[in-house]
């Protein structure tokens, strides 16, 4: 009896892609964020840049606020277009049980 050649090589199998993407994408970011690490911990070249950046912001308190609170306001805005696409499936699955029973 002959064996049959899967004509599909390791190379195409979508786990091991899968599992190779996972690998390497997560490497990446590891060594960029080990980048971003020590640039900030030992780049004392930002220091007059953030300075500056801090004289700017205190002298503008109420752009430093905003900026304090816009990772707030953007949950709200996820928060309230999740609710509403909830809402609109609970209608339309209302509306579909409606339709399906009759009149």
């Amino acid at each position: 009896m002959k064996a049959v050649a899967d004509d599909r090589t390791s190379s195409h199998d979508p786990r091991r892609r899968k599992l190779w993407n996972f690998v390497w994408l997560n490497l990446m970011a590891i060594g960029g964020m080990l980048v971003i690490f020590y640039v900030v911990l030992y780049g004392d070249f930002l220091t007059g840049g953030f300075a500056g950046a801090w004289r700017w912001l205190s002298r503008h308190q109420v752009i430093l606020v905003l900026a304090a609170s816009a990772p707030f306001f953007a949950a709200l805005l996820v928060g309230r277009a999740s609710s509403a696409k909830a809402k609109r499936k609970r209608l339309a699955e209302a509306r579909r049980r409606a339709r399906e029973d009759g009149p």
